[in-house]
């Protein structure tokens, strides 16, 4: 008998057909259902994936970012070697001042003479040095705040792509896998008591299907988005 398939289940019938696989649309339909009762019971169980929560908020988690993550603390201490040259640079534009006693005692007659010495620079007062520390300084701090904006942004949008995640996978468990699962149910019930036609009934299963491949799709981009955050952050273990 004929049947009325979507196009794209269509297409795949009329290959099979002109293949020469199968004699007749019932009896593909019929292989069809036997491979679906066949792998129902191999069917991946998305239930048992533990979603992670992450007790704290987007401020936390930026915070936690600019306190752990590694380009962030490297910029950071950049900065600070950038100061101790700096305060290097200007003791070494300072000059010593070198005292020295001499103490003699010929014939019962003592002598002492004290001596002092002190560079008075004129030109050289590590000037050039001084401003390329400085120069050095701002440069690091830019740099930091640098690390420090880019870590922000990598923490807001991985945060953005786990909770819209957690969303989409919510409203999947929070009945609509559920509803699916019944009406295939429902339609198997009835095709194997002849009130419904197999057409109707692998409709229903392939609907199922679609459900529960876009829920697992969800759980990976999840999956994927934690792992993004927790790059983003600096660190695997989420508070």
């Amino acid at each position: 008998m004929p049947y009325q398939f979507p196009p794209d289940v269509e297409k795949l019938v009329k290959q099979q057909m002109a293949d020469g696989a199968y004699h007749s649309e019932d009896d593909l339909l019929r292989d069809a259902r036997q491979t679906l009762d066949a792998q129902r019971n191999a069917v991946f169980d998305a239930d048992q994936v533990v979603i992670d929560g992450i007790r704290r908020g987007l401020d936390d988690l930026k915070s936690l970012a600019l306190r752990t993550r590694p380009d962030v603390r490297a910029a950071q201490l950049g900065v600070t070697a950038a100061q101790s040259q700096e305060s290097l640079a200007e003791a070494n534009g300072k000059r010593d001042v070198n005292a020295s006693i001499n103490y003699t005692h010929v014939a019962a007659l003592s002598t002492t003479s004290l001596f002092f010495s002190m560079q008075i620079p004129i030109f050289d007062k590590n000037q050039g040095e001084i401003a390329r520390t400085k120069y050095a300084i701002t440069q690091f701090q830019e740099q930091s705040t640098a690390a420090s904006e880019q870590a922000l942004s990598d923490v807001e949008a991985a945060y953005a792509a786990l909770h819209t995640n957690d969303q989409l996978i919510q409203i999947y468990r929070g009945g609509y896998l559920d509803d699916s699962k019944t009406s295939r149910d429902i339609s198997e019930y009835a095709y194997r008591r002849g009130a419904a036609s197999l057409i109707d009934y692998l409709d229903a299963e392939r609907t199922y299907r679609s459900n529960q491949l876009a829920y697992r799709q969800a759980l990976a981009s999840y999956m994927a988005a934690l792992e993004q955050l927790r790059d983003a952050v600096g660190t695997r273990n989420l508070p």
